[in-house]
């Protein structure tokens, strides 16, 4: 893990692997920020919205990799029963998620990129309180 300075902010050693439902056109510079201090590359995938909702949303990534997922919407987003099915997720997971999970088999990987998670949450002020 680095340790962060005054001028550069702080990576992440490991990969990321972000699940939305859609990826709105103003989520793309926070990703491609995020992907950027990931060592090992973040992955999203996300589909398309329902045409009624009017969601501008964005194709490509410049950082991070995308990955379409096709979504089958039953109801409507706005309502309590409403129900997004992604497919295609699992050729995602199965070559991009899993193979890094498996690395936290490992007590001192585990413990180091806690410890990160841990050291960034307090550093940016987020506590328990």
């Amino acid at each position: 893990m680095s340790s962060p300075s005054p001028s550069s902010p702080p990576t992440f050693p490991g990969r990321l692997a972000v699940l939305q439902r859609v990826l709105p056109a103003y989520r793309v510079p926070f990703f491609d920020t995020l992907a950027a201090a990931c060592q090992g590359g973040l992955s999203l995938a996300a589909g398309r919205p329902r045409a009624e909702e009017s969601i501008a949303t964005a194709e490509r990534l410049e950082v991070a990799r995308f990955v379409p997922a096709r979504n089958l919407h039953f109801g409507s987003p706005a309502s309590p029963a409403y129900l997004c099915w992604q497919g295609g997720l699992l050729p995602w997971l199965e070559h991009y998620t899993f193979p890094h999970e498996a690395r936290f088999s490992d007590a001192t990987y585990a413990a180091d990129v806690a410890k990160f998670f841990l050291d960034e949450l307090a550093r940016n002020g987020v506590t328990t309180a």
